[in-house]
């Protein structure tokens, strides 16, 4: 049997790297396949170095994957793409350019939505939903 693994500090469990995801951050046009920066880090949230420490693998699949579109669930994900000065509350739901695809979609993450007080709960949803309806858009674009 073997053992779980896990953080240092939080006694969190340790997600290893896998080959399939549940929850893409890059996603192939023609396979689908994706990979989630959960599959990189623990589960809570990373420290400045272990986003520095997981680059050189995201950038390995995303220059593998070649994605039009890369959609950055919370501002971790989002941060480490556009750089530490991204702000997701302003600038979610919208393409911007980017080297690493055409564009980049950032929005918060779902946890966000589900840790949101009760009375917000439904507009944080409905926020998270048209920005993923604005990702389908441009999406519906791109592939005419």
């Amino acid at each position: 049997m073997r053992k779980t693994r896990v953080d240092s500090r939080s006694r969190a469990p340790v997600r290893r790297p896998t080959s399939r995801v549940s929850t893409p951050m890059t996603t192939d046009s023609e396979t689908g396949a994706g990979r989630s920066a959960a599959d990189f880090i623990p589960p809570r949230e990373p420290t400045a170095a272990e986003v520095r420490a997981c680059h050189p693998w995201l950038e390995a699949e995303i220059r593998l994957i070649h994605p039009k579109v890369i959609v950055a669930l919370g501002a971790t994900a989002a941060q480490a793409l556009m750089g530490n000065k991204f702000k997701v509350t302003e600038q979610r739901g919208r393409p911007v350019p980017s080297a690493w695809a055409e564009v980049v979609f950032a929005t918060v993450h779902p946890s966000a939505v589900l840790r949101a007080p009760a009375d917000a709960r439904e507009r944080a949803r409905r926020e998270f939903f048209a920005d993923l309806a604005q990702v389908g858009r441009h999406l519906e674009g791109v592939n005419r």
